[in-house]
């Protein structure tokens, strides 16, 4: 299947949806623990990690949009 980049940026748009969601999804489980439990730390470490790939995919999406306008 041969995808155009503007395909392949919209596929990876979705995909930071999905990450978007995670997050949420991850803060909301956070407020239930106190602030320095072993239960918030993790919860803490997965966002971290969460945020670091939404913001590369987000950086996937804008390099595959603007690919032809360098």
């Amino acid at each position: 299947m041969n995808l155009s980049l503007e395909e392949l940026a919209d596929e990876y748009a979705r995909t930071a949806d999905t990450v978007t969601m995670r997050i949420n999804e991850r803060t909301g489980k956070l407020r239930n623990f106190a602030p320095f439990s072993s239960e918030a730390s993790r919860l803490k470490s997965e966002l971290n990690t969460l945020y670091s790939e939404r913001r590369d995919v987000l950086e996937t999406v804008r390099r595959l949009r603007n690919y032809y306008t360098v």
